[in-house]
């Protein structure tokens, strides 16, 4: 009796094994079942000329294709929906977002504008998770960076990831031209993180004062009133605040993109 439930028990200690290390055990089909509905769903929209519902669904059926490869060994490029590759699905996506956001670079609100721009952000960034060795992902996204959230040093990041990827590209040659257009300021940004870091780590080594609680004081409210001097900002940026204070979101995003048409420039200057 001891040896059958010694038997009983090693059977259960299986199962559970196989279903911690099989690939299928862990895969997540309710993502998969989810991206093919949302990807038939968007062929519709989109053949019936709904583009809104067709771009919506799109972008649905690429973040639950992310979700549902067999295990976290196989790698994303490998992943497919209905017979088309997860990257494809991506590509779409990103075209229709891309679409929205250009078309709303003028007489769209700010907010609209930025809450748009943040998707765009995001399925460029769940790009860079299926093709990690693509660089026009962290090329556009450092485009957008500029734009969206005017951080530098986070915009120069990628742009170094952008000229690691292996090969030769096109787009490495303009992401060597946005490198040197926002260095000055990725510069000015840094070390003002530096100062704000090094501010930090004296107030948390100070002992704490109960009667006196107060925030310990941040170099970015000294940088934000120095931000308005001539000697700390680049003549780009100036420009681009100058547009936003008209209104003209597209003008201050080619400013800081280096795009900036002849155009942009008397207009906004």
């Amino acid at each position: 009796m001891r040896s059958l439930y010694r038997n009983l028990g090693l059977i259960l200690v299986l199962i559970m094994l196989c279903g911690v290390f099989c690939p299928e055990a862990r895969a997540d089909r309710q993502s998969k079942v989810e991206a093919e509905r949302a990807l038939l769903q968007a062929r519709k929209d989109e053949a019936g000329g709904n583009s809104a519902a067709a771009r919506m669904n799109y972008t649905n059926a690429f973040i639950f294709g992310l979700s549902s490869r067999d295990s976290y060994r196989e790698s994303l490029a490998a992943v497919s929906i209905l017979g088309e590759p997860l990257s494809s699905v991506g590509r779409k996506a990103v075209s229709m977002q891309s679409s929205l956001v250009e078309s709303g670079a003028h007489g769209a609100s700010f907010d609209s504008r930025r809450d748009e721009m943040v998707k765009l952000q995001n399925l460029y960034n769940r790009m860079e998770e299926v093709e990690p060795n693509n660089p026009n992902w962290y090329y556009l996204e450092a485009v957008v960076t500029c734009e969206l959230e005017h951080h530098y040093v986070k915009a120069r990041r990628s742009l170094v990831r952008c000229l690691r990827c292996p090969g030769s590209s096109p787009v490495k040659g303009k992401a060597s031209k946005l490198l040197a257009h926002i260095k000055a300021a990725a510069d000015q940004q840094q070390i003002w993180l530096d100062q704000d870091g090094k501010r930090a780590r004296e107030w948390l080594r100070k002992p704490i004062d109960h009667s006196k609680v107060s925030s310990y004081p941040s170099a970015s409210s000294s940088s934000s009133s120095s931000s308005s001097s001539s000697s700390s900002i680049p003549d780009y940026e100036r420009r681009a605040r100058d547009a936003e204070s008209r209104g003209d979101y597209g003008a201050a995003g080619r400013f800081r993109s280096g795009n900036a048409s002849i155009k942009d420039s008397s207009t906004h200057w």
